[in-house]
C-alpha cells in the first residue's frame, strides 16, 4: 500500500517513474494500473547496476525514481556517493526518491538520514521479511512532515488492522528479538553457502536474505522437482538470470531441508 501511496501521490499520468530492471514487479504493475509511464534501467550481463545510467535515465519528464536498498530480486546495494549522486539528479527536476529497504535488517547500511533531512526522499521498510509477518500486510513510511502530509491524504483509513499493529509494536519493543532473528538468518545463510560451494556450486551471496544457485541441471525442472517435496524456490524466465534459482535463507534447521531436497534434485539421473 506504501507503494501505491507514493505513486498516486507524486506520479503524474504519461510521466516517468524510474527503476532498474528486474525490480520488485509491484513498481511497474501500480505504473500500468495508475497510468504512468514506468522506465526500466537494466542491469549488466554480470549483475552490476550503473548509477550513471539511472542519473541518465531522470529527465524533466520524471516523477519518480525507486532504489531497492537492497534491490529484489539481484541483492545488489548502492554506496553513498551514488545515492546521493541519484538523490541530487532527482531534485534537479522536481521528482521524489523512493529507498525500498524491505530487506534491511540482513544489510545494515540504511539511506534513513537523507529521508529525514532531504525534502524529495522516502524511505520505505516492512515486517513482512525478518519478522515473517507478510500476512500482516504492515510496512512503515518514512520521510519529511510535508511529505508524509501529502501521503496521509492518500492513505485509506483504515489500512492497517489492530492486529497488524499490536505485532509491530511489540516487535519494536524487543531488540534483543531482532538481533536473534539477524544472528539465525546469518548462520543458516552461511552455512547454505558453504554446504553448495563444497560440491562446486556457483553461488551469489545477495545482500537480502536470499541467494542465487546454479544448479547443474535445468534452473526450472530442479525448481519443479523442489516444489514437489514442497520445498519452494524462484525460479526466472528472463535472459538473464533463467540459469539460477533463488533461494530465501533462514535457520540451519531449515537450509538442512532445502539442502537435503535440492541435492536430491539436481542429481544426475
Amino acid at each position: 500500500m506504501a507503494i501505491r501511496y507514493l505513486l498516486e501521490t507524486f506520479g503524474e499520468p504519461g510521466k516517468d517513474v524510474v527503476t532498474v530492471a528486474p525490480s520488485f514487479e509491484m513498481y511497474w504493475v501500480n505504473c500500468s494500473i495508475l497510468g504512468l509511464h514506468h522506465v526500466p534501467v537494466a542491469y549488466e550481463s554480470d549483475l552490476t547496476i550503473s548509477a550513471d545510467k539511472i542519473i541518465d535515465a531522470i529527465t524533466e519528464n520524471t516523477r519518480v525514481v525507486v532504489l531497492l536498498n537492497p534491490n529484489n530480486p539481484i541483492g545488489n546495494v548502492y554506496t553513498e556517493e551514488e545515492a546521493t549522486k541519484i538523490i541530487t539528479a532527482a531534485k534537479k527536476v522536481g521528482a521524489v526518491v523512493i529507498i525500498d529497504e524491505a530487506y534491511h535488517y540482513f544489510y545494515p547500511n540504511t539511506f534513513l538520514n537523507h529521508a529525514l533531512n532531504d525534502g524529495n526522499v522516502v524511505v520505505l521498510r516492512t515486517f513482512s521479511k525478518l519478522f515473517s509477518l507478510a500476512a500482516c500486510r504492515l510496512g512503515v513510511v518514512i520521510s519529511t512532515p510535508d511529505i508524509i502530509h501529502y501521503v496521509k491524504n492518500a492513505k485509506l483509513t483504515f489500512d492497517a488492522n489492530s492486529i497488524a499493529l499490536l505485532f509491530g509494536e511489540r516487535i519494536l519493543d524487543r531488540p534483543d528479538l531482532v538481533k536473534e532473528l539477524i544472528q539465525i538468518e546469518k548462520e543458516g545463510k552461511k552455512y547454505t553457502l558453504d554446504s553448495l560451494s563444497s560440491r562446486g556450486y556457483k553461488c551469489r551471496d545477495c545482500r537480502g536474505n536470499f541467494i542465487f544457485v546454479k544448479p547443474n541441471h535445468d534452473a526450472k525442472i530442479v525448481a519443479e522437482k523442489l516444489a514437489a517435496k514442497n520445498v519452494l524456490v524462484h525460479p526466472y524466465g528472463n535472459s538473464l538470470l533463467k540459469d539460477v534459482i533463488r533461494v530465501s535463507t533462514g535457520s540451519k534447521k531449515a537450509m538442512q531441508i532445502f539442502l537435503d531436497a535440492f541435492f536430491e534434485a539436481d542429481k544426475d539421473d
